[in-house]
């Protein structure tokens, strides 16, 4: 028996985008923090994406411009549509209401085929989502090699670093540093 017929794991903005694709389910979102608090970035998408869910109410600045950093330089250039920062609380709360989705805070320790382990018991469904980001909660307790892979990090600023021309405050700024560019 399933207590549920979508478990996500991670009630973030990508947790709660699952969530409202599954309308007329019985969909629960799992967090170790409440719906909307645990903003880790500076919470940008293209505004094409915001448009869509109707959300444009969230959108606190908008850049049509990107600047792409590297230890060889600063290379800024149109981009093709035009990218946001939004109000990520409001967006979170605005989703999670839309997705008529249930909510349990609580930390997911890891998965057994249909059934996810959490501090406040087991919970059982046909599908389950994997949304905690790095973490990869539940990937990694199939797969512990899973979260150890190479990844990628992003650095977001609001404000211009003093010193830096090329930090305008209408651009989108990227800033890619390897360690090792060349894999030798």
């Amino acid at each position: 028996m399933f207590d549920y017929d979508v478990i996500i794991a991670g009630a973030s903005f990508a947790g709660l985008a699952v969530a409202n694709q599954f309308s007329g389910f019985r969909v629960l979102l799992i967090d170790r923090k409440p719906v909307g608090s645990g903003q880790t970035s500076a919470c940008r998408t293209i505004l094409q994406v915001l448009r869509y869910w109707d959300l444009e109410q969230t959108v606190l600045r908008t850049q049509d411009r990107l600047v792409l950093h590297t230890q060889w330089g600063s290379y800024p250039f149109d981009s093709p549509y035009p990218w946001c920062t939004f109000d990520y609380q409001l967006l979170c709360k605005t989703l999670f209401e839309r997705s008529g989705a249930e909510f349990l805070q609580a930390a997911v320790s890891h998965v057994e085929g249909e059934t996810v382990y959490t501090h406040r018991g087991e919970l059982r469904a046909r599908c389950l989502v994997d949304a905690t980001g790095w973490r990869a909660a539940l990937a990694s307790s199939i797969a512990p090699s899973f979260a150890r892979g190479p990844m990628n990090f992003g650095v977001e600023t609001i404000r211009p670093l003093p010193g830096r021309d090329a930090l305008r405050p209408d651009a989108l700024h990227f800033w890619y540093m390897p360690r090792d560019v060349d894999g030798g």
